[in-house]
């Protein structure tokens, strides 16, 4: 064999060596590469992934929305406690969640924040219920951040917000009842029932308001019965005469008040008739002429009494 051919093997053997350096370096970098992708993805969608809004309830343009409706809030990751405030003391719109009905000159004061789903939403009810008939627009900080340190882009506004219904609150903030309703014929609203009569909701007293059909208290009055009421009856005239009668019913008496209104709230007239004896019914109804109806103390079960507050007459019901 010839020098060249010997040194013809050996440029071959080098060669093939060299490629299988190269083809396990391949492998190895290759393997190395694939890993680091996979820890930055990995890193990419844990650590580091950014806050957003799922979605919120109610919606945006949604209407005849209850006063004292839940705001719920979903977002994509876990919230941190610490950067989610809302105003529960004043109409300052100063939290990283805000509320309001007048863009954001004020706001509505809510309770404070109830997190649930591993801290992923938020639920939210007012202090009281949401102003009637009035679109609320939420508005959301880049203060809110998540248990990751990601923060929102950037602050979120609802356009339009959710509309109210135009239910009213009357009376007081303590325990309420109505116990009658009429509309005349202009659509006007009247709603007769039992209010506090003082700041302890310790004393009751018989009510009287008129609402616009655009849902705008234009009065309440109380006639001052001062009494605990058991039931009202209400009635409007085509002359705009509003007629008011209540029964309240004592331990060993009880009492029938009869008053009239006009469409201003101006007393046309108010009589409180007293009923000795124990009654046996708490029940009072009203005719067409504005006659009162009412289950009566002793000696009489039934009592007719005339819109001016004359007993025309009383009957003893059979109780064989």
């Amino acid at each position: 064999m010839t020098w060249d051919s010997h040194l013809l093997n050996f440029e071959i053997k080098i060669t093939n060596l060299f490629n299988l350096i190269q083809f396990l370096s391949t492998i190895f970098l290759y393997g190395c590469t694939e890993t680091l992708v996979e820890k930055i993805e990995e890193q990419k969608y844990t650590s580091t992934k950014k806050l957003f809004l799922v979605n919120f309830e109610p919606g945006d343009k949604e209407t005849s929305v209850k006063r004292n409706s839940k705001i719920i809030l979903k977002f994509n990751n876990e919230l941190n406690p610490s950067t989610l405030s809302v105003n529960t003391g004043n109409t300052m719109c100063s939290g990283t969640v805000q509320i309001t009905t007048n863009n954001f000159k004020t706001c509505v004061i809510m309770n404070p924040i109830n997190l649930v789903a591993k801290n992923k939403k938020i639920i939210l009810i007012p202090k009281g219920v949401y102003a009637a008939n009035n679109y609320h627009k939420i508005r959301l900080t880049k203060g809110i951040k998540a248990k990751n340190g990601t923060s929102l882009k950037k602050d979120f506004t609802t356009s339009h917000g959710f509309k109210t219904t135009w239910s009213q609150q009357i009376g007081t903030r303590g325990d309420d009842t109505g116990f009658a309703v009429s509309v005349d014929k202009e659509e006007n609203i009247y709603i007769a029932g039992l209010t506090s009569a003082n700041e302890s909701s310790e004393q009751k007293d018989l009510f009287l308001a008129k609402y616009l059909p655009s849902s705008f208290q234009q009065w309440i009055k109380q006639p001052g019965f001062d009494q605990s009421v058991m039931d009202a009856v209400l009635q409007t005239k085509k002359t705009g005469q509003i007629n008011l009668s209540a029964y309240s019913k004592g331990q060993n008496s009880s009492s029938v008040i009869i008053v009239s209104y006009d469409v201003d709230g101006k007393k046309i007239f108010s009589k409180t008739i007293m009923l000795t004896g124990i009654s046996r019914g708490k029940g009072i109804t009203m005719d067409n002429e504005g006659n009162v109806y009412v289950n009566a103390a002793t000696p009489f079960d039934i009592l007719k009494i005339g819109g001016q507050g004359k007993r025309i007459w009383g009957s003893e019901l059979n109780h064989r």
